[in-house]
């Protein structure tokens, strides 16, 4: 007997659970993308944040802190997570606002769910 792949395995788990073999039918899109490449598994949410900070002229360390504003991370979290000091956390926090022209976390997330709306509807 031979060993089944990963794909035809997770096809027919998917089969025996739900009865079908993919939830986006009459689509190749697939749950278990095993023999992807890295920006197939890079999720759509990290991409978009990165061309953000790209368009917007962030460092590589405000897109890190970007990334976890992002994903609603206040500055006590962020610091902690990135070893830095909290005022140094807030001084990179300050940059981004100015770069998006914000002023707030929350006008911030909201700009980044327009840009998402824009991208989907072009």
């Amino acid at each position: 007997m031979q060993a089944a792949s990963p794909n035809s395995l997770a096809k027919r788990l998917l089969v025996a659970l739900f009865g079908f073999e993919s939830p986006f039918p009459g689509s190749d899109r697939n749950l278990f993308s095993f023999g992807a490449s890295a920006e197939q598994r890079t999720p759509r949410f990290k991409l978009s944040i990165q061309q953000l900070a790209k368009t917007r002229g962030l460092s590589p360390r405000e897109t890190e802190v970007f990334a976890y504003l992002a994903k609603g991370r206040n500055c006590s979290f962020i610091s902690t997570q990135l070893v830095i000091s909290e005022e140094t956390a807030k001084t990179h926090i300050k940059r981004i606002y100015r770069k998006f022209g914000v002023h707030s976390q929350q006008a911030l997330l909201d700009l980044i769910e327009l840009d998402g709306h824009h991208k989907t509807e072009t």
